[in-house]
C-alpha cells in the first residue's frame, strides 16, 4: 500500500467521522434549520465553515481515486480518462487556490463573528 493511498485513506476516515457526528447533531436538533446548523457545529459557526472545507478538500483530493472507481463499476477504463478529464476542468490550480482563499475568509469571518458574541 503506497503512502498517498494511506493518506487517502486516514483523510476518508477522519472526515467521515466529522460527517456522522455533524449529522447526528442536526437531526438530534430540534429548531430552525439555521440554529441546527449552529447546533451541530457545537455552537461555533467556525466549525461548520471548517467542516465543510474538509469535506470540500476531500472531495477534492480523491477526485482521481474517484475516477478510478468509476471507471470500474462501469467496467470501461476509458470511462476513467474522460471522468478525469471532465473533473480536471473544474479543479484547476487557479480554481483550487480561490477556494482555498474563500474559506479561508469564510473561517477568519465565521471565527471574528463567533468572538464578538458576549459570553453566557
Amino acid at each position: 500500500m503506497s503512502l498517498a493511498t494511506l493518506l487517502t485513506l486516514l483523510a476518508l476516515a477522519i472526515v467521515g467521522v466529522l460527517i456522522v457526528d455533524f449529522v447526528r447533531s442536526y437531526v438530534a436538533a430540534t429548531s430552525t434549520g439555521w440554529q441546527r446548523l449552529w447546533d451541530a457545529g457545537r455552537g461555533s459557526a467556525t466549525m461548520v465553515v471548517a467542516q465543510l472545507g474538509a469535506v470540500v478538500a476531500l472531495i477534492t483530493a480523491v477526485s482521481d481515486h474517484l475516477a478510478d472507481w468509476i471507471s470500474s463499476l462501469l467496467g470501461d477504463p476509458a470511462a476513467a480518462d474522460s471522468v478525469k478529464s471532465a473533473i480536471q476542468s473544474y479543479v484547476t490550480p487557479a480554481t483550487v487556490g480561490t477556494a482555498m482563499l474563500v474559506f479561508s475568509g469564510l473561517v477568519a469571518w465565521a471565527r471574528l463573528r463567533t468572538l464578538s458574541k458576549p459570553s453566557a
